[in-house]
C-alpha cells in the first residue's frame, strides 16, 4: 500500500512542508553536497507520512474502542497547545487555564479529561505565558508576622 494514496492532500502538503523545514534546518549546522540532500530528504519525508498514518490509525481505533460513540478532537491535538492559550479538545474554545474550564464547562477532572483524548500526563492545563504571568502559588505576599503581646497577671 502506497502511504502517499492514503493520506490526504493536506497531509501530504504538511509533510512535504515539515521534511523541507526539517533538511533545512539539517543544512544550515551541516555541510552536504546536492546529491546527498535527497535520499535524507527522502528519509524524514517518510518518516513523517509513517507518523501521521500511525495518528490517523490510533484516531481510528479511538473511535472504534468507544463504539463509534467518541467524536474526534475540535481540533488536532498538535495544533491544541500554543504558547498564549490551549484549544480545549471538547468543543475548540481557547483558555489560558484549560483546568479551570473544564471543571466548570465539562466538568472533567484534568486526569479524566488525558485519559479521555489519550494525552500524556505532561501535557500542560495552563498555556506558557499564562504560567510565566502566575506561578500558581496560593498567596503572591509573604505570611505576615504576628507579634507576640504579652500579658502580665
Amino acid at each position: 500500500m502506497n502511504t502517499v494514496n492514503v493520506l490526504s492532500a493536506h497531509v501530504q502538503i504538511a509533510v512535504h512542508r515539515m521534511a523541507a523545514d526539517i533538511i533545512a534546518a539539517y543544512l544550515t549546522c551541516n555541510d552536504l553536497r546536492s546529491e546527498q540532500a535527497s535520499p535524507i530528504l527522502a528519509l524524514v519525508r517518510m518518516a513523517l507520512q509513517h507518523a501521521a498514518l500511525h495518528e490517523a490509525r490510533n484516531d481510528v481505533l479511538r473511535l472504534q474502542g468507544a463504539g463509534g460513540s467518541m467524536r474526534p478532537p475540535a481540533v488536532p491535538i498538535l495544533q491544541s497547545i500554543t504558547p498564549r492559550y490551549l484549544i480545549c479538545l471538547e468543543e475548540g474554545r481557547q483558555c489560558r487555564n484549560l483546568e479551570h474550564h473544564l471543571r466548570t464547562a465539562h466538568g472533567l477532572h484534568p486526569a479524566e479529561y488525558r485519559r479521555k483524548w489519550d494525552l500524556p500526563a505532561f501535557y500542560p492545563m495552563r498555556a506558557a505565558q499564562h504560567r510565566l504571568k502566575h506561578p500558581g502559588r496560593k498567596t503572591s505576599r509573604p505570611p505576615r508576622l504576628v507579634e507576640a503581646t504579652e500579658t502580665s497577671s
